[in-house]
């Protein structure tokens, strides 16, 4: 059996789901298993002003991460250096597919520039939003066990190409308890506090480059 939890904003919900597979074991072998996704939990940012926008299109790149992120497996962390991963719980799409998608919506959303992009695409754009995920993970090592977010931001003039703004957030996410639906709540929760993190840094690159 296989369940597919698509909406993570309510925790209750998920938990009930969690419980109802099986997914409080960390890595006990089990025919069942359940899906999750990344999810905001909002459809829209807050829009900017035309006036304040990027003067052109911002494609958003394919998101970059290491072969143990760039997989459906989710991960968590019991003791240092010893990354592991859920038996019975997994992403339903791998996440740096999920995470551009939730990029090119949300900046959409905001209207950061004239139009926002994702690639592969014909079309021609002025900017590039590439991103790498270098930390997607569930540590209890920490008392309470935390959701662990850490992304690398690059916003690039394409011409040259030349680099016009960058930043490594690092978004650390109570879970209210040992489970791996906790796990997820707490990761979209950092997740919805990185896009206004990057619609911040595009924000402050538009005002240097539109001056």
């Amino acid at each position: 059996m296989i369940s597919v939890i698509r909406r993570t904003g309510s925790l209750s919900a998920c938990l009930t789901a969690t419980l109802l597979a099986g997914c409080m074991a960390l890595n006990t072998p089990d025919q069942s298993a359940t899906l999750w996704e990344l999810d905001t939990g909002v459809s829209t940012l807050d829009p900017v002003p035309a006036e304040a926008r990027l003067g052109g299109n911002l494609l958003v790149s394919r998101v970059r991460a290491e072969s143990r992120l760039d997989t459906t497996s989710m991960v968590y962390r019991e003791a240092d250096f010893e990354p592991r991963y859920y038996a019975r719980n997994r992403w339903v799409e791998n996440p740096t597919k999920q995470l551009q998608m939730i990029l090119v919506d949300a900046l959409e959303s905001a209207g950061v520039a004239d139009n926002v992009l994702a690639a592969p695409t014909s079309l021609a754009s002025r900017y590039r939003l590439d991103t790498e995920l270098l930390a997607l993970e569930h540590d209890y090592r920490t008392v309470p066990p935390e959701a662990v977010l850490r992304i690398r931001l690059r916003l690039l003039r394409q011409e040259g190409p030349e680099v016009i703004a960058s930043r490594v957030l690092l978004l650390r996410e109570p879970m209210p308890e040992s489970s791996a639906g906790a796990g997820v709540v707490a990761t979209n929760r950092a997740l919805r506090q990185a896009m206004d993190e990057v619609r911040a840094l595009i924000l402050d690159a538009a005002r240097v480059t539109n001056d």
